[in-house]
This record gives structure tokens, sequence and C-alpha cells, in this order.
């Protein structure tokens, strides 16, 4: 009898997934790298059945990605800012470790108080690049 090589794989589940055609695009050529690293590891942790909300402490990402601390925290302002993330819970310095992460969603997929909207990051890339050509 063979066994899986991932026993605790998630792999027949329903997850975020990111297309080539998306990658391709200026809106996500631009991310830093640290920054495309981040949101491919939050795109492989979505999962329909369990929310679209993501813990995001720079300690938590930094072991994961292999990055620094400021590194992640950078390139989570970055994506907030270029729109892939949205700020659902901001982080505080003081408290119950599990209140201190900040919480983002991805925007291309629903949350409890929005709809989705997968183009939101290149709509937010063309408006800045609207306003930079005038």
């Amino acid at each position: 009898m063979s066994q899986t090589l991932y026993p605790n794989s998630q792999h027949d589940r329903p997850h975020g997934r990111c297309y080539d055609h998306h990658c391709k695009h200026a809106a996500w050529i631009e991310l830093s790298a640290v920054a495309f690293k981040i949101i491919f590891f939050l795109f492989a942790s979505y999962r329909p059945t369990k929310g679209n909300f993501f813990p995001v402490g720079e300690r938590r990402l930094s072991e994961a990605c292999g990055v620094g601390r400021a590194s992640v925290k950078n390139a989570i302002d970055e994506l907030i800012e270029k729109g892939h993330l949205k700020l659902e819970r901001k982080g505080r310095p003081f408290g119950d470790s599990r209140t201190r992460e900040r919480v983002v969603s991805l925007t291309r997929f629903d949350t409890v108080t929005c709809t989705g909207d997968p183009d939101l990051p290149l709509m937010v890339w063309r408006e800045k690049h609207a306003l930079d050509k005038s």
C-alpha cells in the first residue's frame, strides 16, 4: 500500500490561484521580490472555508519567507498601498500576542465586510500611472 508523500497536504481543497497573465501585468512586475513572495504565500494559504483574513505579523512572515522583519513590514505596506491586500485590523505594540499582529485580507476574494475584486490591483496601477502621466 502506498502512502501519500505529504499526508497533511491540502492539494484537494480549493485555494487561491495566481495565473500567468496576472504575473505578467506591470502591476505585479513592479512589486518588490519580498512583496511578491508574501502575496504568493498568502494565495497558497487561502481557503474559502476558513475565511479571507490573515495575521501578518513581521516575525511570523519573516520566518516563513526567510527575510528580515523590516523587509516584511515594508512589503506588507507596499501590498496594501498597491491594492493587493486590504488592512482589516491595525496591529499594536502591546497586549495579547494574538491581537498585536496586523490582519489583512486578499482584495480579490470576498470578506465579511466587502465583495472581492480580482482586478483591484490592476485598477490601482492604472490610476497611479494615469496621475503620473498628467
